[in-house]
């Protein structure tokens, strides 16, 4: 089969770096989703955490802030909405367990410590190999917020896998989630007071970018599906941080 890096190969220096990630899942027998908000799981790696289920490893999700402030019209108690559509998601995911923080919703920072903490006490108890969370290049405040927890646990020797939402991010590990596609929109689709009553459209944002991913993969004629992660094994300062993922600018 044709592969796409041989469009570049009079320019390796050019183009080397963008060809250099894995395309394996991580092998994990225990895996921790941080979100920042219900939803947040299943938009940015539904499809990876279908796939860690397939491999029989034990998936469990951390919703820290309570989404309260979302507003769709005719819910008086759209946080309790929002966990029922997080459970209802999780079980076609087949999460194990969520956990609810609630956290009042765009007010992470301000709770920051108190988030830090108990993600820490849920690490410690449950001791997973592998944490996924959102992306530092994320434009949601809370997600940042989840993003800089998550660069603290890596210290706990623990590898960090950062998702896409709103942003994407330059990436080293790319998974084919073109066979659990289906999962993921349909997981999607339950959200539906999370997603202001138009899932759909946040199904065929998702779909867009998870196809755009395959960019870098395979050329086939078929099209697939990719999920894309930024994964650390060690802490990061913001220095180098930016400037990877910025390619030094």
């Amino acid at each position: 089969m044709k592969r796409l890096s041989g469009m570049f190969r009079k320019k390796p220096s050019v183009y080397a770096e963008a060809f250099n990630f894995s395309r394996e899942l991580p092998d994990a027998k225990k895996v921790l989703i941080l979100a920042a908000h219900p939803d947040d799981e299943t938009l940015g790696c539904a499809g990876v955490i279908s796939l860690h289920k397939k491999t029989g490893a034990e998936v469990r999700s951390f919703v820290m802030a309570d989404g309260a402030k979302v507003h769709y019209e005719g819910i008086e108690d759209i946080k309790e909405l929002r966990k029922k559509e997080a459970m209802a998601a999780g079980e076609i995911l087949g999460i194990d367990k969520i956990y609810f923080l609630d956290i009042p919703d765009m007010e992470l920072e301000r709770y920051k410590d108190k988030a830090h903490a108990e993600v820490y006490a849920f690490i410690n108890e449950y001791s997973p190999d592998l944490v996924y969370a959102p992306s530092p290049l994320d434009f949601h405040p809370d997600h940042r917020v989840a993003s800089d927890i998550a660069m603290e646990i890596v210290r706990k020797g623990i590898r960090i896998a950062f998702y896409e939402i709103y942003a994407p991010i330059r990436f080293n590990m790319l998974i084919d989630i073109t066979g659990v596609m289906p999962l993921k929109e349909k997981a999607i689709s339950l959200y539906n007071s999370s997603l202001l009553g138009k899932p759909f459209h946040f199904v065929r944002a998702m779909k867009g970018l998870n196809a755009y991913r395959g960019f870098l993969a395979d050329v086939v004629e078929e099209e697939r599906y990719y999920e894309a992660f930024f994964v650390i094994d060690e802490r990061w300062g913001k220095g180098k941080l930016i400037q990877w993922l910025t390619y030094s600018l």
